[in-house]
């Protein structure tokens, strides 16, 4: 993949768009074969998501510029996982000091947070795929909340992103199964049932083509007259909020058509000769980051054991849960966006994708047949 080198902030270079062949409406040459719908619907996954909700809330061009003209973040939370062997990180987030921006420390966007600020000393833990975590007490202590908006700013790199590509089939199987009747007697019948067996599954990662700078902005709409809270009016709203089980959220967005680029590689797939089961997906990690306050009601909240015997005592899980609701400010979002286009995306994608053809898919369904004939 070519890297332009004409700015500090290197990003991938795009195929002119009409040299880009769109095969989101390309058809098998073959029957497709149907199992109905089968796709990943959870928190990590950007199925079908055109999101969108940054509309015109973004930078300005003359931001857009200062940005460009800037160093890449530094990445805390895929370098932790890059030192751990990969997989989901754990454990505390190493953070080091970094060459402050003194041009853009002091403009701020019209959503009142500054294009950049200083390094957050605040200790933090990684929160599995979602991102990061921190219960720090010096997120607290700083009532103009300028230290909470360091901490979000600090850790507001862009979420990582694959594109997974799944074939798969149905097979119908039997088995002798031994029951008891109404009068607790033994006897044997066969058993049918189907399972799924997956034929490839592989990711190819995207994230290179994510701007590296999020636009931190809230979506809280105050009294349905498009009158938009502040960043520093949420913080400052979670700051004094006197509930043991507050928590702030800032979700990363990525605004850009991931419809499209599925149906692509759907289409691509498809054109391929892969006839059976067949699901695109957005797998996507790092795309949260929080802060919650540190006492002896939360840390039994925040801990997973502890939750676990919560829900297990239905009880408790009520009193807390009534006892949390509307003291969690999740309002605050990261815009960030895929400047290239769905199309140009997909021209990077087309050489690593790949699919059995027609013939392997036919005498692999031959195997499939004397398998149940003879099994």
């Amino acid at each position: 993949m070519a890297i332009s080198s004409s700015s500090p902030l290197a990003m991938p270079v795009a195929r002119p768009l009409d040299s880009c062949t769109d095969f989101s409406s390309a058809t098998c040459p073959t029957p497709v074969e149907h199992h109905g719908a089968h796709h990943e619907h959870d928190e990590h996954c950007l199925l079908n998501c055109s999101d969108g909700r940054g509309g015109s809330r973004y930078f300005s061009p003359d931001e857009l510029e200062r940005l460009r003209q800037g160093p890449r973040p530094v990445d805390y939370y895929t370098e932790g996982a890059r030192n751990l062997g990969g997989g989901a990180p754990e454990g505390d987030v190493f953070v080091y000091a970094q060459p402050v921006d003194d041009q853009n420390l002091n403009i701020s966007t019209s959503d009142g947070v500054p294009l950049a600020s200083l390094t957050s000393s605040a200790k933090a833990r990684y929160d599995g795929y979602k991102g990061i975590v921190s219960s720090d007490p010096l997120l607290h202590m700083d009532s103009s909340g300028r230290e909470i908006i360091n901490y979000l700013h600090t850790h507001n790199t862009p979420p990582r992103v694959v594109t997974r590509v799944r074939g798969y089939h149905h097979e119908q199987r039997s088995r002798r199964v031994c029951r008891r009747d109404s009068d607790g007697n033994e006897y044997h019948e066969t058993e049918h049932y189907t399972v799924t067996v997956t034929d490839f599954d592989y990711r190819i990662d995207i994230s290179s083509w994510i701007f590296p700078h999020g636009y931190i902005a809230t979506d809280t709409d105050v009294n349905n007259d498009k009158v938009f809270k502040t960043v520093p009016d949420c913080v400052q709203e979670f700051l004094v909020d006197g509930n043991a089980l507050k928590t702030l959220k800032m979700e990363k967005v990525i605004d850009f058509d991931f419809e499209h680029l599925r149906s692509c590689v759907h289409g691509y797939i498809r054109s391929l000769g892969w006839w059976r089961g067949l699901e695109v997906t957005f797998p996507r990690c790092n795309y949260r980051v929080k802060v919650w306050k540190e006492n002896c009601i939360s840390k039994i909240w925040e801990n997973c054991c502890g939750r676990l015997l919560c829900y297990l005592s239905i009880v408790g899980c009520i009193i807390l849960n009534c006892y949390k609701c509307g003291h969690n400010q999740s309002h605050i979002k990261s815009y960030f966006r895929i400047e290239a286009h769905p199309l140009q995306v997909f021209e990077h994608l087309k050489p690593m994708l790949w699919a059995p053809g027609f013939a392997e898919q036919m005498l692999n369904g031959v195997g499939e047949v004397l398998r149940d004939a003879f099994w």
